[in-house]
């Protein structure tokens, strides 16, 4: 039960930010937050926690990055 409660939680938290406009992305694709459910039900025995995260400048985040993230689109290497 532990994992499908980590699911859940995962899942209202990237409903909660995709209403307030973010962004999700996942190997450089724009995805839903039911694309990063399923991959947390694949990987279960892990956490799937997002690799790059961009906010503004007010701190507000702006998108979350999973898989392998373009960092070098934000001056990143």
């Amino acid at each position: 039960m532990v994992i499908e409660e980590r699911i859940s939680r995962l899942k209202n938290m990237l409903d909660v930010a995709v209403e307030q406009g973010v962004l999700i992305f996942k190997s450089g694709v724009q995805v839903s937050p039911q694309d990063i459910i399923e991959e947390q039900r694949v990987h279960e025995e892990s956490n799937y926690v997002p690799e790059f995260i961009v906010k503004n400048m007010n701190g507000e985040i702006k998108e979350i990055w999973y898989g392998n993230a373009d960092k070098s689109h934000y001056g990143f290497a």
